[in-house]
C-alpha cells in the first residue's frame, strides 16, 4: 500500500491540459508524449500495470516517472539532465554561422553568391577556426535559427505612379455591394502548348513517386481568355489561335450582352492588347458602359482571375498528355465547368485590403 501511495498522481486542471495536450500533438517527441499519457493514466486512476501496458514501458518506469511527478511536477516528463562529455562548441560559435548565413558571400571574401553547408566552413576555416564543425552540425544551427540558407524569393517593386490610387479603385471593385454595378476580372493565359508522350505516366507507387517520359510531341498552341464574375466566381474562357485587340473586345462584348446589368466594371492588366483603344471600342459595341480598372505594372497577383489560372496549371496544364490542340481545348473546357461547379466562390479579395492597410502605413511605402 505504501508503494501505492507514493505513485499516486493528482493533476492541476492546468497540468491535466498541458499533459493531455504534449500527449496527443505530433510535434512532441516520443518518449515525452509517453511519460505524458502515463502520468494522465495514472490521474485517471489507473493502477500501475495498466499505466505500464498502456505506456509500452515496464512497472518500473512507471514508478520512477511518479515520483520524479512528486518532486517536479510536470518536469517529470522531460528528460533529466545527463553527464558526459563537455560541449565541443558553444552558443558563440553557433551565432558565428547564423550572423554568416546573413551576409553576401562576397562578404567573406568566397567567390560565390550563395551560400552552402561545404562553403560556410570554408568561410570558417579562412576565419581561422582550427577546429570546425561538420555540414550536419551547421545544418541543424542553421534549422533551429530557421535561416534558409539554400532558399531564394524573389520579389517586383511596381514602378506605376498610379500605383496606389490604382489599387485603391481595384480594392472598392472587389468589395462591390451594388447590384447594378457588375464587377469582372478579365486575364489572357498565351502559348498554352499541347503536349503528349510516347508512354504513359507511371504512377505514384510506396516510395516512388509519379515518373513521367522526358521527351514529348507538341501538337499546337492556343491562347486563353478568361472572364470572371466577382459576384459568384464562375469562370467563361474561351481559346483562340491569334488574338487581337478587337478580337478579345469583341468576345468581351458577347460576354456582356448576355449580362442584365447595363454598367460594368472590368479588372484587367496592362497587356498592350487590353491598353489599345480598339480593345474598349469593340467593348462598347455591346451597349454597356463600361469602366476599365487596370491593375498597377508588376501587379499582376491584384487580378483574380490570375487565380484561376494558376488553379489550371497545377491541376491540369502542367501534366496533361493529349494527342491534339483540340483535345486540349475539351479538357480546359471540361475543367472549366467543373471548376464553376465545384469551387466557383464570392471573389472578395481580403488580402488586397490587408496590404493597403498594412504596407502604406510602413516607412516602405511599397
Amino acid at each position: 500500500m505504501a508503494t501505492q501511495a507514493g505513485t499516486t498522481v493528482v493533476l492541476a486542471p492546468e497540468e491535466a491540459f498541458l499533459l493531455a495536450r504534449l500527449a496527443t500533438a505530433r510535434s512532441t517527441p516520443a518518449a515525452v508524449a509517453a511519460r505524458a499519457r502515463l502520468l494522465v493514466a495514472r490521474d485517471f486512476g489507473l493502477s500501475l500495470a495498466a499505466c505500464a501496458r498502456s505506456a509500452g514501458c515496464c512497472l518500473a518506469t512507471v514508478k520512477r516517472i511518479c515520483r520524479r511527478f512528486h518532486a517536479g511536477r510536470t518536469e517529470a516528463i522531460y528528460e533529466a539532465p545527463r553527464g558526459g562529455a563537455p560541449a565541443r562548441y558553444s552558443e558563440e560559435d553557433r551565432a558565428f554561422f547564423c550572423t554568416l548565413v546573413r551576409e553576401a558571400p562576397e562578404q567573406a571574401g568566397l567567390p560565390i553568391s550563395r551560400w552552402s553547408l561545404q562553403w560556410l566552413r570554408v568561410a570558417a576555416a579562412k576565419a581561422g577556426w582550427g577546429r570546425v564543425p561538420s555540414r550536419e552540425r551547421i545544418r541543424r544551427w542553421l534549422h533551429a535559427a530557421q535561416l534558409a540558407w539554400h532558399r531564394t524569393r524573389s520579389w517586383e517593386t511596381s514602378n506605376d505612379p498610379r500605383f496606389w490610387s490604382k489599387l485603391e479603385r481595384l480594392w472598392e471593385l472587389y468589395s462591390n455591394q451594388d447590384p447594378d454595378l457588375l464587377v469582372l476580372a478579365c486575364d489572357e493565359k498565351p502559348q498554352v502548348q499541347a503536349l503528349s508522350r510516347r508512354l504513359p505516366d507511371r504512377h505514384p507507387q510506396p516510395g516512388h513517386p509519379r515518373q513521367r517520359q522526358h521527351e514529348y510531341a507538341r501538337h499546337g498552341i492556343l491562347n486563353l481568355f478568361a472572364i470572371q464574375r466577382l459576384r459568384d466566381g464562375r469562370i467563361s474562357c474561351s481559346c483562340y489561335q491569334r488574338g487581337t485587340a478587337e478580337t478579345l473586345g469583341r468576345r468581351l462584348a458577347y460576354y456582356l450582352r448576355r449580362q442584365p446589368e447595363s454598367r460594368i466594371a472590368v479588372i484587367l492588366d496592362n497587356a498592350s492588347t487590353h491598353l489599345s483603344s480598339r480593345f474598349l471600342e469593340a467593348a462598347r459595341a455591346s451597349g454597356k458602359q463600361i469602366e476599365l480598372a487596370f491593375t498597377p505594372t508588376y501587379s499582376s497577383w491584384s487580378n483574380s482571375a490570375e487565380w484561376f489560372f494558376n488553379h489550371l496549371q497545377r491541376d491540369l496544364l502542367a501534366l496533361a498528355s493529349v494527342p491534339s490542340a483540340r483535345a486540349l481545348i475539351a479538357r480546359i473546357r471540361a475543367y472549366r465547368d467543373a471548376y464553376n461547379r465545384r469551387r466557383a466562390r464570392p471573389v472578395r479579395m481580403p488580402g488586397l485590403g490587408r496590404y493597403l492597410a498594412r504596407v502604406r502605413t510602413s516607412e516602405a511605402r511599397h
